[in-house]
């Protein structure tokens, strides 16, 4: 019998974190962790701070895993341009901990990164090794987390992803049926694209690695790997285009909307302390050749998701 790897998985408390256990779960022993002040987790997770550098390597040194999975992240991006200090030591420093302690204890990484390390320009869907140019805080915290994870020399794989949702936690689409109970008129930023992506996706291809990794070992399979992958779903759209099809969907399962009219509108109409890219697309190119694995279209994986959302 295939021996089950030992796997730390952060951000227990998250939408990618709550998919990647679930799919985990039946193929490895898991060690999950939260924030000292996230909410309680829908998952088993114990509590750890990734502000302390040392509490991190301790943990890590007490599991000895063979994967960790790092979703984790300061994600309030209007925020991060007031607390820089905290967004770079949760999105910086501890992937740099991370790697250098993963290391060490002959582990590998997976880490979840974004879209935006871009400037967001143009029209074209970005290439994984195309020029870096972040425009917010969070976007530099994220992309240096890259780099000091790359620099530590642990065998890893970097997933950037864009516009996540999922049936646990916060996001656009639970905010969307909100709204579309409540209003009937409703202003939708239209001049930024990108793909939605169901953390049931990132979920399902971390299982993928996991697989490889069983069969082949995880250092070695990370190290063939080695490097940024794009992973989101297939396809592109705005954000007005992605609320009506959320509204479209849950018209179909027969959900009591008051909606009638969602009107599009520019950035411009929503100031926001944190610049958006508005050019968010990322080419699925080197996850297909590298993995076999095929993303599904950003519809199809929306209404996959929204059904237990909806409680059907």
């Amino acid at each position: 019998m295939m021996k089950r790897p030992r796997i730390f998985l952060t951000g227990a408390n998250g939408q990618a974190g709550f998919e990647i256990w679930q799919a985990l779960a039946p193929l490895a022993d898991i060690s999950a962790f939260k924030g000292p002040h996230d909410r309680v987790a829908a998952i088993p997770a114990e509590t750890l701070d990734l502000c302390d550098a040392a509490a991190l390597e301790q943990a890590i040194r007490q599991v000895k895993p063979d994967l960790i999975i790092n979703p984790a992240a300061y994600t309030a991006v209007d925020k991060a341009e007031s607390e820089q200090d905290k967004a770079f030591l949760v999105n910086a420093t501890a992937p740099g901990v991370i790697g250098r302690v993963a290391r060490e204890v002959g582990a590998a990484v997976v880490h979840f990164s974004t879209d935006y390390v871009y400037s967001g320009e143009g029209t074209s869907p970005y290439h994984e090794d195309e020029r870096i140019a972040p425009i917010n805080v969070y976007g530099q915290s994220k992309w240096q987390g890259e780099s000091n994870l790359m620099a530590s020399g642990a065998a890893s794989i970097t997933l950037r992803t864009s516009w996540v949702y999922g049936v646990y936690g916060h996001n656009f689409v639970k905010t969307m049926l909100k709204l579309g109970r409540e209003r009937e008129t409703l202003k939708i930023v239209n001049d930024q694209h990108g793909a939605p992506t169901s953390a049931r996706t990132l979920a399902n291809f971390v299982q993928h690695l996991v697989q490889l990794g069983r069969t082949h070992g995880f250092p070695a399979t990370f190290s063939v790997h080695q490097g940024v992958y794009h992973l989101t779903d297939r396809g592109c759209t705005h954000w007005q285009a992605f609320a009506t099809e959320i509204f479209r969907i849950a018209r179909s399962y027969g959900v009591d909307l008051a909606v009638k009219e969602v009107d599009g509108c520019p950035s411009s109409d929503y100031p926001t302390p944190a610049k958006r890219p508005r050019n968010s697309r990322l080419s699925l190119t080197r996850i297909e050749e590298s993995f076999g694995f095929q993303p599904p279209r950003w519809q199809d994986a929306l209404a996959a998701m929204m059904a237990p959302l909806l409680g059907l």
